[in-house]
């Protein structure tokens, strides 16, 4: 699973020095995302093309 970070947590995550990164590790809000289906295609690198992630319902 990817991680999402806040604007404002980027440069604490890229730290090498930051006590505690797995503090930013809190779930996103789910009203701050959008989640919709994509082709299988997607998961192929041949098909490199912007409009597979183009919403579709």
């Amino acid at each position: 699973m990817p991680v999402i970070l806040k604007y404002d947590e980027e440069k604490q995550w890229l730290d090498l020095n930051y006590p505690l990164p797995h503090k930013l590790l809190d779930p996103y809000p789910e009203n701050d995302i959008e989640m919709y289906p994509v082709p299988n295609k997607v998961n192929k690198p041949i098909n490199n093309s912007g409009d597979i992630l183009e919403k579709r319902m």
